[in-house]
C-alpha cells in the first residue's frame, strides 16, 4: 500500500486450483473498488487499485475490507476456516476482582 495505489497478489496452490480460480478470486476482490487485473495465471494473479480521493478510495482505508472480502470468497468454497472460536470463554476481570 502506498499513497497512489494498493497492489494485491493472490496465490492458489496447485492442489486447490480445481476448487478456486485465482483470476476469479482476484477479480472479485478488485471489483469492490474498481481495481484492475494486471496479470493472471492458474497459481498467481495480481491487481491494483488506484487512489481516488473523489470516491474516498485510499489504500490504507480499504485494505481491511479487501482482506475480509478475499477471506469470505474462500470461505464460501470451504477453503478458509470458519471463525468458530467462542470469545465468551475468556475470563474478564474488573477492578473489584483485585483488591488492593
Amino acid at each position: 500500500a502506498g499513497v497512489d495505489q494498493l497492489a494485491i497478489v493472490a496465490y492458489v496452490a496447485e492442489d486447490k486450483q480445481a476448487e478456486c480460480s485465482c483470476q476469479e478470486w482476484m477479480e472479485k476482490v478488485l471489483s469492490l473498488f474498481g481495481g484492475k487485473l494486471i496479470s493472471s495465471a492458474k497459481d498467481y494473479s495480481a491487481g491494483v487499485i488506484l487512489t481516488d480521493s473523489n470516491n474516498n478510495i485510499f489504500p490504507l482505508k480499504i485494505r481491511e475490507s479487501l482482506i475480509l472480502e478475499a477471506n469470505n470468497f474462500l470461505r464460501k468454497r470451504g477453503l478458509f476456516p470458519e471463525d468458530n472460536s467462542d470469545d465468551d470463554d475468556d475470563m474478564v476481570f474488573g477492578d473489584d476482582d483485585f483488591p488492593s
